[in-house]
């Protein structure tokens, strides 16, 4: 085929989706407390303030690295009960 490449079909782009933000649900790295499902689910209703719930990535903040495992266990169990809250509400 000689067909010149500007002639040649371009597919069509696919939509960029909509950006999402992360939304640090700040597990406190800097005790031992595990904080509760319902703590987290009142840190988390505040970004539904801004933008929609399809585009809130709820996620830990850094530094959990450092904790021993049952505890970071904890704070993301609780994270992720509190988005689980939260997603029965809306």
């Amino acid at each position: 085929d000689n067909t010149p490449l500007n002639e040649l079909p371009h597919p069509v782009p696919a939509p960029t989706p909509a950006p999402s933000a992360p939304v640090k649900c700040r597990l406190c790295t800097s005790t031992e407390d595990i904080e509760t499902p319902e703590t987290v689910a009142d840190r988390i209703r505040p970004a539904l303030d801004h933008m929609g719930p399809d585009r809130i990535i709820v996620g830990p903040d850094c530094g959990m690295k450092y904790m021993r495992r049952e505890i970071a266990f904890g704070k993301l169990k609780a994270m992720c009960d509190g988005a689980e809250i939260v997603r029965g509400e809306i």
